[in-house]
């Protein structure tokens, strides 16, 4: 049987950072974060994380992940590369119960020993996602020109659509 190489995904113990104050960062491969990988085009993921323990002696991570994303643009339907950001705060905890007592107020994650940095960060990845490439739509640089007006009317006319069957109309009055 051939087997896929799985790609290598760095890990970390929160609990041994935190404890020490401690910081971490690295460069991930995009095919490490499955979920993601499926939904956009990414080449790599940065992550740079800070860990403390929290007022309950949990591990605490703050810090951002940030990735270069090919989103697809409303207006011309093109991908166009868009930075993202997302932002960490979350707490690691032991079992899914205590993440179901911090939820909503405190985002958490189960998390014991070495976790891979996948599990700590890709929800948040996902969540920072444009739903939109450009920005603004007057400004895209892939947008057609000059089809902004295709029939040639002036601005009032293409903002009022039904005044030429007002026109017919009280032609129609006349009669």
């Amino acid at each position: 049987m051939i087997r896929a190489a799985m790609p290598s995904v760095p890990s970390l113990d929160a609990s041994a950072l935190a404890s020490r104050g401690g910081s971490w960062r690295c460069t991930v491969a995009a095919d490490a974060f499955v979920r993601l990988a499926s939904v956009v085009e990414v080449g790599e993921v940065e992550v740079d994380l800070r860990f403390a323990l929290d007022d309950h002696g949990r591990p605490h991570a703050t810090g951002v992940c940030r990735l270069v994303a090919k989103v697809c643009c409303c207006r011309c339907l093109r991908e166009a590369p868009v930075d993202v950001a997302g932002r960490i705060d979350a707490r690691v905890v032991a079992s899914e119960a205590e993440v179901q007592a911090l939820m909503p107020e405190l985002d958490a994650v189960v998390g014991d020993g070495a976790m891979p940095i996948t599990e700590l960060v890709e929800d948040d990845l996902l969540m920072s996602l444009p739903e939109i490439a450009c920005k603004d739509r007057d400004t895209c640089p892939h947008a057609p020109i000059g089809n902004d007006n295709p029939a040639g009317r002036d601005d009032d006319e293409s903002q009022q659509p039904f005044a030429a069957l007002a026109v017919l109309k009280g032609e129609r009055a006349g009669r």
